[in-house]
């Protein structure tokens, strides 16, 4: 189910063990490139599915972390992985053995786990009726009231902290790569991780604006795909009310 990110966290370790040994000989270390994994949600009858633990991991890490986006609710949303994909009929089912509780699921992907007794959590799955890998689950923050192109920092912040405790004990990353982020630093904290966000349409232009302050966020920190880019977590300079603009290309041609 997850074939892809072994060469992603193989990756991690390298570069994270590359990292430390350049700084024994040198006093400038260099950040390591990484995006946490995708949680992958599968399809079928049969398939493993998602453990619905994943999403109680995501849920608590935002009790504890909520202070970063105290007027959002958490969410989750669903990103298509393949050029084919799309939302249009899909649907989404919490099942177990016993029952099935279906999800609504809004015109962007993006729905509200239901509650269910934590002591039946780890029986439930996630399915979706589209072919497995189709989509990528990840956590959802917004504060309501911004702009459509504007995003708030603190939510980034939220996001990351889910994602983390979402998938740091499941596997998908390995213990040695796991030990080596968390002794720099938690990933949402440190200057040494990138942590990646994707946006649906190609990034022009990203500002950052706290205040009187306004600064273009560097075209080195948007990915070359120009769907991603890597905004300034582990910066106590800029808070967590910080807006950042997005200016997307088809909105910059004259």
């Amino acid at each position: 189910m997850r074939k892809h990110l072994l060469g992603v966290c193989s990756l991690l370790s390298l570069l994270a063990f590359t990292e430390f040994a350049s700084a024994k000989q040198t006093t400038t270390a260099r950040a390591v490139d990484v995006e946490l994994p995708d949680v992958i949600v599968n399809a079928g009858e049969r398939s493993e599915g998602i453990s619905y633990q994943a999403i109680v991991k995501g849920l608590e890490a935002f009790a504890r972390h909520g202070h970063l986006a105290p007027k959002a609710t958490p969410k989750f949303v669903l990103q298509s992985r393949q050029p084919d994909a799309n939302l249009k009929g899909l649907t989404l089912v919490l099942t177990t053995a016993s029952r099935d509780i279906d999800i609504s699921i809004d015109k962007n992907g993006v729905f509200a786990a239901p509650r269910i007794d934590a002591s039946e959590s780890g029986d439930y799955r996630l399915l979706l009726n589209r072919p497995d890998g189709a989509f990528a689950l990840k956590p959802f923050v917004r504060t309501p009231g911004l702009p459509p192109n504007t995003r708030r920092l603190g939510d980034f912040r939220a996001i990351c902290e889910m994602r983390w405790a979402m998938e740091r004990d499941d596997g998908s990353i390995p213990l040695p790569a796991r030990l080596l982020v968390e002794g720099i630093g938690r990933p949402c904290q440190s200057w040494m991780v990138k942590v990646i966000f994707r946006e649906p349409r190609p990034i022009a232009e990203v500002w950052l604006v706290s205040g009187q302050r306004r600064e273009a966020l560097p075209q080195e920190r948007i990915r070359h795909d120009r769907t991603s880019f890597l905004p300034p977590l582990h910066d106590d300079s800029w808070p967590d009310d910080t807006l950042i603009e997005l200016k997307f290309v088809e909105d910059a041609k004259p």
